[in-house]
């Protein structure tokens, strides 16, 4: 009998650690609720749509267009403040008409393949970000598990002209028009507290 008493014991205490360790945490992602194991976290994500011409002048940093924008940066916009987990980069090119293409190459102007590069940069994390080097068309960096950079809620950046803001730094060639969208993952903070709390980390 003692020795069955010391098996259900066992057994007990063996279920109560199991259930502490998949204990469910709640996390949102723009207003809609997740319950998910103390293991896993939810990521969002937010994508922008950078737009303009190839003209191979100079930086395009101030001369992108942005939807349903008047500025050509991105800045906090959520309520609550973030940690941006992850960037993302993706080009998509429109080369200009074949004739101009070939009357740059024989007056020895750069080609798009060759020469055009973008870069992230931040106001509010030490800049750079993340680069698409010539002739790259997607890149994408998550940062290690523990790391990100914080992001605060709207009402609480700094709006200042060129403060508190992420740009797209870059040239390109050719003529023509270029699509750069730009993809921010992220975990709002007060989610990650409540996960340190409830999970004991």
């Amino acid at each position: 009998m003692a020795v069955a008493r010391w098996v259900t014991l066992l057994c007990m205490v063996a279920f109560i650690a199991t259930g502490s360790a998949v204990a469910a945490h709640q996390q949102s992602c723009q207003g809609r609720p997740y319950s998910l194991p103390d293991a896993y976290n939810v990521v969002c994500s937010s994508t922008w749509q950078f737009e303009a011409r190839c003209t191979g002048e100079r930086d395009m940093w101030d001369s992108w267009s942005l939807p349903n924008q008047s500025e050509p940066f991105v800045r906090p916009w959520l309520d609550q403040p973030i940690i941006i987990v992850g960037y993302e980069l993706t080009r998509i090119r429109r080369p200009a008409f074949w004739l101009r293409r070939a009357w740059d190459y024989l007056r020895g102007k750069p080609q798009d393949v060759d020469q055009s590069w973008f870069m992230i940069g931040s106001a509010m994390q030490p800049d750079p970000m993340l680069y698409l080097a010539p002739g790259e068309n997607h890149v994408r960096q998550m940062l290690p598990t523990g790391l990100g950079d914080p992001w605060p809620a709207k009402k609480d950046a700094n709006h200042a002209k060129y403060a508190d803001m992420l740009d797209l730094h870059g040239i390109c060639f050719g003529g023509g028009s270029i699509s750069i969208f730009l993809t921010l993952y992220y975990v709002p903070e007060t989610d990650l507290d409540g996960i340190s709390r409830q999970s004991g980390r």
